[in-house]
């Protein structure tokens, strides 16, 4: 017999032959014995291993011999599809020599909670010359429901979390809640958050509209009503503008000045207790007429080279005048 390399080399057909020794299996009907040498078509092997499959489609083992599996490609265009869903206890990224750089993400039966489990660091990151927000966003079905967004046009809206209602999911409303005690600022990052509300560093601002000067610096601003139920206690004065204070079953404290519009306290101040000034208290003149609304009301005028400070008085069964108190000439 030759040397096998000394055959020619040819390409194979499904209907060539090989050689194989028939083996001796009890199983069969009829079993061989003897272990004789045969020959089989190319096409007959192909078959018994269960070659023929679905173009595109990426073969794997059975106990049978080959067929399809879940993975297949799209020709002319990049990637795997998985048909259903693929199960992968853990995907590592990264580089294993430097610390954080690792991302191991698991969550396949792996601790109390479903759903996927970054270590060390998850990034949402794009190309630092390009234009456009980065971006995570929520939703049901088709539907937007909400998001986190960093901003980077000229809107300039910096950090943006957002939730909209849906109608798939009708149980969305439109707030953002933050659970517990919560902090926001550097300089409070080495104090423990609160046991309940926010504590912020800076100023807080609630409006719809941006500020006259762009600037907040240290105040709460509030475009709207200001509505408190306990204690509002301020050093620094509190000033509103075009807006009411209501205050209920609490106090309002102030070290400084409470000032309304263009400095003047503009609508009414009632109190059920007493009014304690450590400063002056500024009377105008009133142009309503005298009447039980303002019965006890004091007002100052000038009139010519006279000034006059008046108080409404009830001066019948159902009549009330402004009353003069004290009147001064030059």
């Amino acid at each position: 017999m030759a040397i096998i390399y000394s055959y020619p080399t040819v390409e194979p057909k499904l209907i060539d032959k090989i050689l194989i020794t028939q083996s001796y299996n009890v199983d069969d009907e009829e079993p061989i014995e003897g272990n004789p040498t045969k020959s089989v078509k190319i096409s007959s092997i192909g078959q018994l291993l269960g070659t023929t499959g679905t173009a595109n489609t990426i073969p794997m083992f059975s106990t049978t011999g080959f067929k399809d599996s879940p993975i297949y490609t799209v020709p002319g265009s990049e990637g795997i599809t998985v048909r259903n869903k693929i199960t992968v206890p853990k995907i590592n990224f990264g580089y294993n020599a430097y610390y954080g750089r690792d991302m191991f993400i698991s969550g396949i039966n792996e601790g109390p909670f479903d759903g996927i489990q970054v270590t060390n660091e998850f990034v949402i990151g794009k190309e630092v010359d390009t234009t456009g927000d980065i971006a995570m966003y929520f939703k049901y079905g088709d539907e937007r429901v909400g998001g986190i967004f960093l901003d980077d046009d000229t809107s300039q809206q910096g950090l943006v979390f957002y939730v909209q209602e849906s109608a798939t999911n009708a149980n969305i409303v439109k707030k953002i809640s933050l659970r517990e005690g919560t902090t926001i600022g550097s300089a409070l990052a080495s104090t423990l958050p609160p046991a309940n509300g926010l504590a912020v560093q800076g100023a807080i601002t609630a409006a719809s509209i941006s500020a006259p000067n762009g600037t907040f610096a240290g105040q709460l601003q509030v475009e709207g009503g200001l509505y408190l139920e306990g204690l509002l206690n301020s050093q620094d004065g509190i000033t509103v503008s075009q807006s009411n204070i209501t205050i209920n079953d609490g106090n309002l404290v102030t070290n400084g000045n409470v000032l309304g519009v263009n400095g003047n306290f503009s609508g009414s101040l009632s109190t059920t207790g007493d009014l304690v000034s450590g400063g002056g208290v500024r009377m105008a003149d009133v142009t309503d007429a005298a009447s039980s609304a303002n019965a006890g009301m004091l007002k100052y005028r000038i009139s010519g080279n006279n000034s006059y400070v008046d108080m409404c008085m009830q001066t019948g069964a159902a009549t009330y005048a402004w009353i003069n108190i004290k009147q001064n000439n030059w």
